[in-house]
């Protein structure tokens, strides 16, 4: 059941703590390593200072600078994912939030609820069991991942270039260090959905026994449900893995646009450097829409109000008024005075309080399906297409990227 899990690392994900220090070493020695490789081109092509058009850099420094930075980003990856798994492991407000509703559906006379609800967030069942086990294998594999640093030094110590050995090397290390991140990211974002997804079906639960668990309990009870979805998605909390994800999606999004931005200024021949921005902007740009839309999914579920919906706030307003399949009752018909009295305040209450403060996660503000549908045409369709049709304007009249930019450098020179 819920309450065999623990606030701890090692009781939730499976495995000790002491894994990741394979992972944070590789990190910090790449992190570094990089960092010095960054600041020297940065030095000595006069970055730093007034740029001209002699100090522009080569196809090959364009290269490395890029492949450095994308080091950095995994390394700056893996410390938050390994800071924001533990973090959701020792969550209190998690695990106050998994004791105050998920382990609550004990107590609601559903035991089929509560056990399948519980064995799927355990992963003693279902396909999780059998993912469970994979991401498992995989996380015991962050000891390859000091190859990765280890293949970078020979290759500048020992060998002048990389070679077939070298390049072994750094693809395995690179396996061990990517791999354990996208699984500790994976499972520490299940926890928070899955949570999220079976309080949801516990509190719909709790309205639809309307009469039974007392109008005013209900209210109460949503107006806590509310805070406590608030705190437990906070970064600091159980939310945090997804708002890392988002965060590095966001990061790639935009870095696969100033590498398609800055390709046709810098770097005219170096043509796979283009392809490789517009893989990298699509790609991220999808998987940030595609985590976006399932915390909407979660948020549909608490205060969606269609006609064929099932959240919270549609539940609490509308199901004493459907008639039942079998009988054709409604169960309002059934109810006292007093009680309707009850049932009145009540949805005032709820409908009051989604007006003001809407159920849902938030990040600043509330992530609806709305809202991710029409932030991502724009951004994965609208400027693309806008930025394509300039290029095609600018070619159609003879005139390059470089050049304009140069022009508008010159005349601004001359324009208080």
């Amino acid at each position: 059941m819920y309450r065999d899990i623990e606030p701890g690392f090692q009781q939730f994900f499976g495995f000790d703590m002491r894994w990741c220090v394979p992972l944070l070493f590789a990190a910090l020695v790449i992190g570094l390593y990089t960092a010095v490789g960054v600041y020297d081109i940065i030095r000595w092509h006069g970055l730093v200072r007034e740029v001209d058009t002699s100090a522009r850099l080569s196809p090959e420094d364009l290269t490395e600078l890029i492949i450095m930075m994308a080091a950095e980003m995994h390394c700056a990856g893996a410390f938050a994912t390994v800071t924001t798994a533990w973090m959701t492991a020792r969550s209190t407000a998690t695990k106050g939030f998994q004791d105050k509703y998920c382990n609550a559906a004990e107590d609601m006379g559903g035991g089929t609820f509560s056990d399948d609800a519980s064995n799927v967030l355990l992963g003693n069942t279902g396909p999780m069991h059998y993912i469970r086990r994979a991401f498992q294998f995989v996380f015991r594999l962050t000891p390859l991942a000091v190859l990765w640093p280890i293949s970078e030094i020979l290759t500048q110590k020992v060998f002048s270039t990389k070679n077939v050995w070298t390049a072994s090397v750094w693809l395995v290390g690179y396996i061990g260090f990517v791999a354990p991140c996208l699984v500790l990211l994976s499972l520490s974002m299940h926890r928070a959905y899955n949570l999220s997804n079976y309080a949801i079906e516990c509190l719909v639960h709790r309205i639809k026994e309307g009469e039974s668990a007392g109008w005013g309990n209900l209210t109460a009870e949503i107006y806590e449900f509310g805070r406590d979805v608030d705190k437990m998605w906070h970064p600091r909390e159980a939310g945090g893995p997804w708002w890392v994800c988002l965060a590095f999606s966001f990061m790639l999004t935009c870095a696969g646009a100033v590498i398609v931005i800055t390709n046709g200024k810098c770097v005219e021949h170096l043509h796979f450097v283009n392809g490789l921005g517009v893989a990298l902007f699509f790609v991220a740009a999808t998987f940030c829409t595609g985590c976006l839309y399932q915390l909407a999914r979660l948020t549909s579920m608490m205060s969606s109000t269609r006609p064929s919906s099932t959240s919270i706030i549609t539940v609490a307003t509308r199901f004493p008024y459907y008639r039942d399949e079998q009988t054709g009752e409604r169960p309002i018909d059934a109810m006292t005075f007093e009680s309707r009295q009850n049932f009145q305040t009540f949805v005032w209450h709820v409908t009051e309080f989604a007006r003001t403060a809407p159920l849902g996660i938030k990040i600043g503000i509330c992530i609806t399906k709305k809202f991710v549908v029409e932030n991502s045409i724009k951004v994965v369709f609208v400027l693309p297409s806008v930025y394509a049709l300039y290029m095609k304007t600018l070619n159609e009249y003879g005139v390059s990227p470089s050049t304009t930019t140069t022009t508008t450098t010159v005349t601004s020179q001359f324009i208080p």
